[in-house]
């Protein structure tokens, strides 16, 4: 994490938004770079308990959410602050989501959107935990490729969260309240999901007015 930091090259225009999000309280004048350090240091910490040999390698499928856990008891037991608590908790939870998308290829706005409609403001912090767990990993199954598309991943998320909020926490176009209007039903489980379906169409560009957001509706 350290040698990350050091070399803020990468980010081009953006090392000062994040140096200004690593500086910012978190809790009782506790900064989030150190939280963000406290939380790398547990990261992994749900290995042990999810370690297997798998097709004649060491796997450790679950060991984020199983981390997630570990991290939390953790950091109750240290009594930080219940921001805190959630903070160390969302990036272990989330620190496997970045290196996956990248390994994808291209992200699309929908998985960015879902990335930080999770995470919030924290899918800052865990990008760069992210990036620093790719950057770290050695082996010949490890290639300047592989560090590349990271790289050019976790700018491009920070790009959106920094310059381009409308695509990370879009403006809803139609509230609950609209929606049961216009489909004629009640508030449910069943509102919450159409809204969730409308914010996607508009991340993804299918829905850029209100008019459009309505018409979808009664068509769906």
């Amino acid at each position: 994490m350290e040698g990350l930091l050091e070399r803020p090259d990468w980010l081009g225009p953006l090392k000062k938004d994040l140096f200004d999000y690593l500086d910012s309280s978190l809790a009782h004048e506790r900064k989030v770079l150190s939280a963000m350090k406290f939380a790398t240091l547990l990261h992994d910490v749900g290995k042990p308990s999810t370690f297997a040999f798998r097709e004649g390698r060491p796997r450790f499928i679950g060991h984020d959410k199983e981390g997630a856990a570990i991290a939390k008891k953790i950091a109750l037991r240290l009594k930080l602050s219940g921001r805190e608590v959630s903070f160390i908790e969302t990036l272990v939870r989330h620190h496997m989501r970045p290196g996956l998308l990248a390994a994808q290829g291209e992200a699309s706005p929908k998985a960015i959107y879902r990335f930080f409609r999770d995470t919030k403001a924290d899918g800052v912090a865990v990008l760069l935990l992210s990036l620093a767990d790719r950057l770290s990993a050695q082996g010949p199954a490890v290639t300047p490729l592989d560090n590349e598309k990271n790289f050019s991943l976790v700018s491009r998320m920070l790009e959106d969260f920094f310059r381009a909020p409308e695509k990370v926490c879009p403006a809803p176009l139609l509230n609950g309240k609209e929606v049961m209007e216009i489909l004629e039903i009640k508030s449910g489980p069943q509102v919450g999901k159409i809204l969730q379906e409308l914010v996607e169409a508009q991340v993804q560009g299918v829905l850029d007015e209100k008019e459009e957001a309505i018409a979808w509706l009664k068509r769906r």
